[in-house]
């Protein structure tokens, strides 16, 4: 990991001109039906990437004062199509690159806005870039409307003047303060990095983004580290899942895959596991459809995959629609797909 942050960290004479949200990579991108990347996503990224700069809760689509719970969901959805590993080893030409930068965006907005306090100082930094500019006009002008500069004397402009430059300098202040800040929890963040305390390491990144968010090597190196806290976090839930089966909760044991999957949606074998749960335990059949569907969409060729879809179909009364999933799961030589196809 690159662990100079860009900027303050460098030597006199030796930094780099500034990274800001409008500095984001540029892409022109068409639809190309020869990827291996359906037609709709091309779309829904194109449109996605035009609107990187846009803020946080516009990025995932929620309102400014979205609870945790709105926050999580619209993250979840967006993550299914814009995962990076969903699409390994699939010929993606230059949307490869395109679906790296969406994710990177889409994790960082997502975390940034569920955690009480980064979401609470990425307010602050926008507030604080909002009023720092000094533009506008004075109260004078305000008060009465008027567009013409009124005549002043010497003692009360420079008065005014006085009063400006200290409201700058102040603001000059509170910026160097929280890069400061921001700093600090970078460094921690990178020290929990190499400690392997993945979690420490992504709330400390967090923060240091939160404090300066125009800093560029924080938020890329944000991407690396919330992903491990991510396969960590995955690998938690399904050990609680794997304990709660070995007590009969299977209640339990679904809701813990149902979330795992959210944090690794590559992952097949989850939403199988998940699929199964949700369709024979918690029978909710709108939500086993919608993970066994994603199973067989991340390994079309696992023929257990197509039967279970099939028998969810059988049991939500779509017929047709489980003819075609079990008929799938014969010729991929399922062995227990050809009597489920019989009982239709």
């Amino acid at each position: 990991m690159d662990c100079v942050p860009s900027g303050e960290a460098q030597g006199e004479g030796q930094a780099r001109p500034r990274q800001t949200r409008r500095d984001l990579p540029q892409f022109e991108l068409e639809i190309d039906e020869s990827l291996d990347l359906d037609p709709k996503i091309q779309e829904e990224l194109i449109e996605f990437v035009g609107g990187l700069s846009r803020p946080y809760h516009e990025i995932l689509g929620v309102a400014p004062d979205a609870d945790t719970r709105a926050i999580k969901k619209a993250y979840f959805q967006k993550s299914k199509r814009f995962h990076p590993d969903r699409y390994f080893r699939k010929n993606l030409g230059e949307y490869e690159a395109v679906i790296d930068t969406c994710f990177k965006r889409l994790l960082e907005a997502y975390e940034l806005l569920s955690d009480p306090a980064t979401r609470a100082e990425v307010q602050k930094s926008e507030t604080s870039s909002g009023s720092a500019t000094g533009d506008g006009p004075s109260s004078g002008d305000a008060a009465t409307g008027s567009s013409k500069t009124p005549r002043v004397s010497g003692a009360v402009a420079a008065r005014r003047l006085r009063r400006r430059m200290s409201g700058l300098q102040g603001h000059k202040k509170i910026r160097q303060e929280r890069k400061q800040k921001a700093k600090s929890f970078f460094e921690s963040g990178i020290a929990a990095f190499r400690g392997e305390r993945w979690l420490e390491a992504a709330g400390s990144v967090r923060l240091a983004i939160a404090f300066d968010p125009d800093n560029e090597v924080y938020r890329e190196e944000f991407g690396k580290v919330q992903r491990k806290a991510h396969e960590m976090r995955a690998a938690q839930l399904q050990k609680q899942a794997d304990a709660a089966m070995d007590l009969r909760d299977l209640g339990e044991a679904f809701s813990h895959l149902e979330e795992a999957f959210h944090y690794r949606p590559f992952d097949g074998e989850l939403a199988f596991r998940a699929a199964q749960l949700a369709w024979q335990v918690v029978g909710d059949l709108h939500k086993a459809k919608d993970l066994a569907s994603s199973a067989c969409e991340l390994e079309p060729e696992n023929g257990a995959y197509h039967r279970v879809l099939g028998q969810i179909y059988k049991a939500a009364g779509l017929a047709a629609n489980a003819k075609r999933e079990l008929e799938t799961a014969v010729r991929l030589k399922d062995k227990e797909a050809k009597a489920e196809l019989r009982g239709l």
